[in-house]
């Protein structure tokens, strides 16, 4: 069952993080990955989220309860800069912040209970860093490495 979760685990990153990105060019290493819109790997929901000048926040609610947030998005100068989106009863299921369209900084996933489930860190559309799963506790229970897009080292299960 651990290798099973191990598994599942290594394959939802790299889904996660490759939903509609394009490989980064040859010959570029992840040292190049600078302050650098030019290098970003566009996210396509993000690039989908521009409002031609629009600065502040978009809510949108489950059906016609406008108590019940269903995700949000915040702009700045017509660029998604910040997305969360929520399950029903409340708690924040995901979220995630943007730099030129592309994933920049950690990506939070949570559990229902309102742990953290999965934090994936991202810098112009690509994973670099260290990314951790949670069990529904709170405990860290898996550690992998990211440099450049790919996974490297050892998955860490604890």
């Amino acid at each position: 069952m651990r290798t099973l979760t191990t598994k599942v685990f290594v394959i939802l990153f790299l889904v996660v993080a490759t939903i509609g990105c394009t490989s980064p060019s040859k010959g570029k290493e992840a040292t190049a990955v600078s302050d650098s819109c030019a290098l970003a790997v566009k996210f396509p929901p993000a690039v989908a989220l521009t409002m031609q000048g629009y600065s502040g926040t978009l809510n949108n609610y489950f059906g016609g309860d406008s108590t019940k947030l269903d995700f949000q998005h915040v702009y700045e100068n017509g660029q998604a800069v910040m997305s969360r989106f929520y399950f029903e009863n409340g708690q924040l299921q995901e979220e995630c912040s943007y730099k030129c369209q592309a994933l920049h900084g950690p990506r939070k996933l949570y559990f229902e209970n309102g742990q953290l489930l999965q934090l994936i860190p991202f810098r112009y559309g690509r994973r670099i860093g260290v990314g951790e799963k949670y069990d529904s506790t709170g405990h860290l229970i898996q550690r992998v490495h990211f440099r450049n897009d790919s996974l490297i080292g050892e998955v860490e299960n604890f």
